[in-house]
């Protein structure tokens, strides 16, 4: 009821001044109405003022002819006004950036309990008049809801309601804790911008405190869930309790974790220096080796040359001089080579 959205504020604005206008001409209606009961004069505005308020009354089937019937003492008309700061909270609410997240987040509500949820639900609903009946007595209607609905009607408007069932109880004595638990969590109450006026865990003739009083010996002493979810929690203490000291330990490990990490990382750093280190005069000793054995070939090849040349030209001696190849014996030594001649 009357929630905003960016591209529908300026409607709802002036549909919420509407209806608060209707409200705040009820409430005078009313103090006029008290002081020509009293004997005094009215002028014609005021009891035209009166006259409509009579038409407001029979939104619903309420009318009376001597008296406005949804405001009919002290405690009404303080509802009522509270009922017309509400609506200005939220105006204010939808036009000030400020504020737009606090009194828009749902619409106006009103939680009631009942153990025949198949009569009293569609009783509030606004297409059979709010009680399924032409005639209605305010009294067994929520003064703020049935003062809301009418001036939305006499503002030309069409309320609707929207019903839900949000808790079904164990048994019918839990019903009154139930309903003050969905109030406070629903915000509910006509001093939080809500239709609820009485206190929430009442009774038909009995007041909520003592209807409570009785509720708390039956969870405390009668129904077990209570000492059940004691033991549960008491559990969850103690793992809570491991878990800290698990936690301590850890963090005591971390501690020295990290010194090692760190002498890790010093070692680290000098085996990298060690290797890079190695890794150079590997590459310096390599070089010298692969430089003498290259030195070493060039002159090992450079005495094969001369051998051979040598056994060539030993060779072409012997042809000139006749002498055959089977006459020529090669010694070899160790350190030198010679031919002998049979």
């Amino acid at each position: 009821m009357f929630q905003h959205d960016h591209a529908t504020t300026r409607t709802h604005l002036q549909r919420e001044t509407r209806v608060v206008t209707e409200l705040k001409d009820y409430i005078k209606a009313y103090r006029i109405n008290l002081r020509t009961l009293q004997g005094q004069q009215a002028e014609i505005a005021e009891r035209m003022l009166v006259k409509k308020a009579y038409a407001f009354d029979d939104a619903f089937g309420t009318s009376a002819t001597d008296k406005i019937r949804l405001i009919s003492n002290s405690a009404d008309l303080f509802v009522a006004n509270n009922l017309v700061k509400a609506l200005h909270r939220r105006q204010r609410a939808a036009t000030d950036p400020c504020q737009s997240s606090v009194h828009q987040i749902q619409g106006m509500q009103y939680v009631e309990s009942s153990g025949d949820l198949g009569t009293r639900v569609p009783g509030y609903a606004t297409n059979t008049a709010l009680g399924g009946k032409r005639t209605l007595d305010p009294t067994s209607i929520n003064t703020p809801l049935i003062l809301l609905h009418s001036a939305i009607n006499a503002s030309g408007l069409v309320p609707k309601t929207v019903s839900r069932v949000i808790l079904k109880t164990w048994e019918p004595a839990l019903l009154p804790m139930t309903e003050r638990l969905v109030i406070s969590l629903a915000r509910s109450n006509y001093l939080q911008d809500g239709l609820n006026v009485a206190e929430g865990g009442g009774q038909r003739g009995k007041d909520g405190a003592s209807t409570l009083r009785q509720m708390e010996f039956k969870v405390l002493c009668v129904r077990p869930y209570l000492n059940i979810n004691i033991q549960l929690y008491l559990a969850d203490l103690e793992h809570r309790r491991e878990f800290l000291d698990n936690f301590e330990a850890i963090d005591s490990a971390r501690g020295d974790i990290s010194k090692l990490s760190r002498e890790y990382n010093e070692h680290k750093l000098t085996l990298d220096r060690l290797l890079s280190r190695w890794e150079t005069e590997l590459k310096k000793v390599m070089k010298s080796k692969t430089d003498s054995l290259r030195l070493q070939h060039t002159a090992v090849t450079a005495e094969e040359l001369q051998w051979q040349r040598l056994d060539d030209i030993t060779m072409r001696v012997c042809r000139h001089l006749g002498i055959q190849d089977e006459e020529v014996e090669e010694v070899e030594g160790e350190d030198e080579r010679v031919i002998v001649v049979d």
